[in-house]
């Protein structure tokens, strides 16, 4: 397909504007379980403690933990509910937002930065339209996180506002976003090295409604061993790796957590009003009348669970 012309690609960014201008008032309160399992990689270097200077070898990316937690989005807020988890922040790169604002940011920064076209794409049942953007640190409002770093506060968490560019895949019909890319463009002074999100969104049924909803996300990010607060490095048989015998610390470690948003729940309670005349008589209830409520929940819509890898 040719490149569509500068009208329409207009066009097609203004519907996705007002796409993500509509998403947050259409949701209605919901919830889903994320399910995150976490992978890193195991940098090649000295066993601490050895006498006879054994040396561990590079082991690739593999998973290490796995993790759920509930997704809240009440009144157009979204919070995370980790069940009275002491895990405060998961370990690796975080990602939040997935259901808006994460949309809502990169297109308000896109539009101070670049937000030009890119190429045409094979989407679930239509042609996507993608474009490329990138936005200037002094213009951002995305912020990076990644737990955890030693000798920093708030539990050796990482926040930092970051230049950043990326991918927005879009509907050109109507402006729906089926897939979002960030790119952190970090500085040599910042203690991590790489900060990469993905996320996919697709159709959800909630209520006899369809919406479309975050169903995945990638985060990949590299940082160096020896800032990893709380988190001890070991080979396959649990041996300490300490940095080389010259001193230079072991390679940059990276860490992957896929997460998949599945069980979707809408709030709803049903209630069945009842008369006096209606009790004495034992005559037929009244019809049920439901109302969208926080207090009680009946599954939705669901997407396919799947195991561990």
């Amino acid at each position: 397909m040719s490149p569509p012309n500068l009208a329409r690609q207009r066009r097609i960014v203004d519907l996705a504007v007002d796409y993500v201008a509509r998403t947050a008032r259409q949701f209605p309160n919901f919830f889903a379980t994320r399910d995150t399992i976490h992978f890193e990689d195991s940098p090649a270097g000295l066993v601490a403690g050895s006498i006879d200077g054994a040396f561990s070898p590079y082991e690739p990316i593999h998973p290490v933990s796995r993790s759920a937690a509930t997704v809240l989005y009440l009144n157009g807020h979204e919070i995370v509910d980790r069940g009275g988890s002491s895990e405060v922040t998961p370990q690796g790169l975080t990602t939040h937002g997935e259901f808006g604002p994460i949309l809502s940011t990169v297109l308000v920064d896109a539009a101070h930065g670049t937000l030009t076209w890119s190429h045409w794409e094979h989407g679930p049942t239509e042609p996507m339209a993608v474009f490329r953007f990138s936005v200037p640190r002094v213009k951002s409002h995305y912020q990076v996180e990644f737990c955890c770093i030693a000798g920093r506060g708030n539990s050796g968490v990482f926040r930092q506002f970051s230049a950043y560019h990326g991918e927005i895949a879009v509907n050109p019909a109507d402006g729906t976003v089926f897939r979002l890319t960030l790119i952190a463009d970090l500085r040599k002074a910042d203690p991590i090295v790489t900060s990469d999100i993905l996320v996919d969104y697709g159709r959800v049924t909630l209520g006899g409604k369809t919406y479309i909803c975050p169903v995945k996300s990638i985060s990949v990010s590299l940082a160096p061993v020896q800032t990893m607060r709380g988190m001890r490095m070991q080979d396959a048989h649990g041996a300490m790796i300490a940095p080389t015998d010259n001193g230079i610390p072991p390679p940059p470690q990276t860490m992957l957590n896929e997460v998949e948003f599945e069980q979707y729940h809408l709030f709803h309670a049903e209630a069945r009003v009842l008369t006096g005349d209606n009790e004495k008589s034992g005559g037929n209830a009244a019809a049920p009348v439901e109302r969208e409520s926080t207090g009680s929940a009946s599954r939705a819509g669901s997407q396919p669970r799947r195991g561990p890898r």
